[in-house]
């Protein structure tokens, strides 16, 4: 780990097995999406308030109310639209790290450290692809001790093999627990 690095603070979690980062197509689809709904919706809230604004001035209530609508139709695009970019601007530093005695969770420059042993619960949300008859995981949830809940679905790299690493590292430390309370 190079200096100044976020997962500096979790050098007692031994060497890095993983890292899992949001894919960059899953940043820029929905930053691509956000734009574009955003963009209509200005768009149509400008055309509205520009053809209520004419008709009003003609006297036309009709076309007035018209132009209204079509701005309230723009609302929906706006907060949709920025909803799209706050989500991919606030994913772009996710990350989960698998290292030899637990995770490293980082958002931005904020680095969550949790040992195995913090995890006491692991579910995985299967789904078929494609129309295919194979179950493919589509999401991880973890659990830990103080009832904190991390879930990695789709847009996070590889995937299955963050699922695996961290079910067979969390089957082992649950072992571990049961073995000491015996």
């Amino acid at each position: 780990m190079t200096s100044g690095s976020p997962f500096e603070s979790v050098s007692e979690l031994g060497p890095e097995r993983s890292a899992h980062r949001v894919k960059r197509s899953h940043l820029r689809g929905v930053g691509l999406l956000g734009v574009l709904l955003v963009g209509a919706g200005i768009a149509l809230l400008v055309s509205g308030a520009k053809a209520a604004i004419q008709a009003s001035a003609q006297g036309l209530v009709g076309n007035a109310l018209a132009g209204g609508l079509a701005g309230s139709f723009a609302l929906p695009l706006l907060g949709f639209g920025g909803w799209c970019l706050y989500t991919a601007w606030s994913n772009r530093g996710a990350a989960v790290t698998v290292f030899e005695r637990g995770l490293a969770v980082s958002r931005g420059e904020s680095v969550r450290r949790i040992p195995w042993d913090e995890v006491i619960a692991v579910e995985q949300t299967l789904s078929y692809h494609s129309g295919g008859s194979d179950l493919h995981p589509r999401e991880y949830t973890i659990q830990l001790t103080d009832g904190t809940r991390y879930a990695w679905d789709e847009k996070y790299e590889d995937l299955e093999t963050l699922g695996e690493a961290i079910a067979i590292r969390t089957n082992f430390a649950n072992l571990l627990r049961a073995k000491r309370g015996m």
